[in-house]
């Protein structure tokens, strides 16, 4: 069941997040990660959403593709070209967002 609201609350209700959002576009969203492992931690979620990368096929890889643009744009200018950026591709159920999502990740991990 809390899959399911997590589901209509990222198409739906995205003012109902526990996070601060950063952006929302008809095709993404995006908010600071809850847990976060790193200095910038940040979850580009698609609108339209998929239960896990294995459930993906060819017509969809535009939706994943507009993740990376809006990726890219929220990483701060000073930390571009300084530190680690690393952009993650992830969804499934080990994930705390299982929806298929991606990371701009900035910076080194930290322990959680």
């Amino acid at each position: 069941m809390a899959g399911v609201a997590v589901r209509w609350i990222l198409v739906h209700a995205t003012w109902d997040l526990p996070s601060h959002r950063v952006a929302l576009m008809p095709e993404v969203i995006a908010f600071h990660h809850l847990r976060s492992s790193y200095p910038i931690h940040l979850l580009i979620v698609p609108r339209r959403v998929f239960a896990g990368p294995g459930t993906m096929a060819g017509v969809d890889v535009p939706d994943l593709a507009a993740l990376f643009p809006v990726a890219a744009g929220l990483v701060p200018v000073p930390h571009a070209g300084r530190d680690v950026v690393a952009p993650m591709i992830n969804g499934g159920d080990s994930q705390d967002v299982a929806e298929v999502h991606a990371h701009p990740i900035v910076g080194t991990s930290m322990a959680r």
